[in-house]
């Protein structure tokens, strides 16, 4: 489904992603973890073309975007939704509003069509009846599930999570967990979930890769993760203050 070939990505004359290479296949989770400013977010950012790479390629369902006109990287975009660190809802638009607010954008659906959209997918999220409702009457935890149905109703192939349950109590973030994974099982949906969170990351991750000065330095199943002999990656595991990582 994504597949990342000899990326590197230079900010300001520096290598902020250095010659990485990733696959993520269909209806699989990949987690992509390690510490703040190593280029996760910049990652994200090129898969959905908001970033060109100075080298390398992205191929989303087959077809290489780095080099897309604007217009055919839309239609592609069209196929991958995104979940920000916060909720990113529009204030000034109820919760049914900000749900149907792609489908008004990017389909020709009939009001009824829509209506019927929205309304299932907050079911799926566990928002049933909240259509009327303002983001400011949600809390934290069910503003990022509002935010995941607006995202997940034009049915995306893929789904960009950047730090999914990042200020969230522990019980919310399992609840977001749990969403991340009924989402693969239910729709084969494909993911790269960006988090520090490593309970979130075991729970959700097919694979984990973590990401250091701009390196991948470890990647496998939950289970390989936990036994790479990187010290690096047994540094970030622990949450130790000694080791090769220097705070």
């Amino acid at each position: 489904m994504i597949a990342i070939k000899n990326l590197t990505v230079r900010l300001s004359g520096r290598e902020v992603i250095k010659n990485i290479n990733l696959e993520i296949a269909k209806g699989k989770t990949l987690v992509v973890m390690g510490l703040s400013g190593v280029g996760k977010s910049t990652l994200l950012r090129c898969i959905i073309g908001l970033m060109k790479p100075a080298e390398g390629a992205i191929y989303i369902g087959g077809k290489e975007i780095t080099r897309l006109s604007y217009s055919d990287l839309d239609k592609v975009r069209k196929k991958i939704g995104m979940v920000f660190q916060s909720p990113a809802l529009f204030d000034s638009l109820t919760i049914g509003e900000n749900v149907a607010f792609g489908l008004r954008e990017h389909t020709n659906f009939p009001e009824e069509e829509i209506q019927r959209i929205v309304a299932e997918k907050l079911a799926i999220v566990d928002l049933e009846g909240k259509e009327n409702l303002m983001p400011s009457q949600l809390s934290g935890g069910m503003q990022k599930r509002a935010s995941l149905a607006r995202t997940i109703a034009t049915n995306p192939e893929g789904i960009l999570y950047d730090e999914p349950t990042s200020g969230l109590d522990p019980i919310m973030s399992n609840v977001i967990n749990q969403l991340i994974n009924n989402l693969k099982e239910q729709f084969g949906v494909t993911s790269i979930v960006v988090t520090h969170d490593l309970e979130s990351a075991f729970m959700v991750g097919d694979e984990i890769a973590m990401l250091y000065q701009g390196e991948i330095v470890g990647k496998g199943s939950p289970q390989e993760f936990k036994r790479s002999t990187s010290p690096i990656v047994q540094q970030f595991i622990q949450g130790s203050i000694q080791g090769p990582i220097k705070v």
